[in-house]
């Protein structure tokens, strides 16, 4: 039986907090955290029809198809054509070739998915469902590579293929959960912690950052990577708001 999220919230809360980037997967984390931002606008076309976050398909998109937009975001398998592999048949309407976007938007409501369901997008409440989108196989043979692979809380173990797994297999694809967040920030939880802040908009993420993942890298490695350049950024763009300001705000009042 599926878990709620309430019955893993502490656990993927400590979790998070414990997890290391491992060495030498740094910049590899922020390299795909730099790419899924330049994907940004197609991940917000998807998030505007669904509720999903752009942060949150980003990563999926990353760890499923390498962000491959001629690919499904439901498993990697061509537009061309539905699905083949586990969810086989998917978009279940249309004709193919699909799009990009409806594809994706079917793969993020389709059962037992419904993301668009989920209102309060937490780091813990991130972790679930991006283990959920993936499957719950792990849940009695480790940590999933889906969520902590590139960090310190994955110990090895995959499922080569659907319904296969492997304990002596490693995954050396990026995970969606806890690496980046605190590897990439450098400063470890504190970064993670803090609310990320976009350009346009505060991102309100409780109880801490660990919602940015790289599906491939492990979520959390993705995670961290994405929300401290976005910050960096949002600061960058503050600052020079308040310079350009300056003049006028100096200027005599009589």
């Amino acid at each position: 039986m599926a878990p709620t999220p309430e019955q893993t919230e502490l656990g993927y809360h400590r979790m998070w907090d414990r997890a290391q980037i491992a060495a030498g997967k740094l910049e590899g984390a922020r390299k795909i955290a730099r790419k899924i931002i330049a994907n940004r606008a197609r991940y917000a076309a998807v998030e505007a029809a669904t509720g999903v976050p752009w942060f949150m398909i980003g990563p999926i998109h990353a760890r499923e198809s390498d962000m491959d937009f001629s690919t499904d975001l439901h498993n990697g398998d061509s537009l061309k054509a539905r699905t083949h592999h586990v969810p086989a048949g998917r978009p279940a309407r249309g004709s193919p070739p699909f799009q990009w976007d409806a594809s994706a938007i079917d793969a993020l409501t389709m059962a037992p998915h419904e993301l668009q369901k989920v209102k309060a997008w937490s780091v813990e409440r991130i972790l679930y469902e991006s283990e959920k989108y993936n499957g719950w196989g792990y849940l009695k043979r480790g940590n999933s590579p889906y969520l902590w692979s590139w960090t310190s809380e994955y110990h090895g173990g995959k499922y080569v293929r659907d319904g296969v797994y492997d304990p002596n297999h490693w995954d050396a694809q990026a995970a969606r959960a806890g690496a980046v967040a605190t590897g990439a920030a450098g400063g470890g939880n504190e970064t993670a912690k803090a609310v990320m802040m976009q350009p346009d908009k505060p991102a309100v993420l409780l109880p801490s950052l660990a919602a940015w993942s790289l599906v491939g890298v492990g979520v959390a490695v993705v995670l961290v990577a994405t929300a401290v350049i976005v910050r960096k950024r949002a600061a960058i763009l503050a600052k020079w708001a308040g310079a350009a300001a300056a003049p006028s705000s100096a200027a005599p009042t009589s």
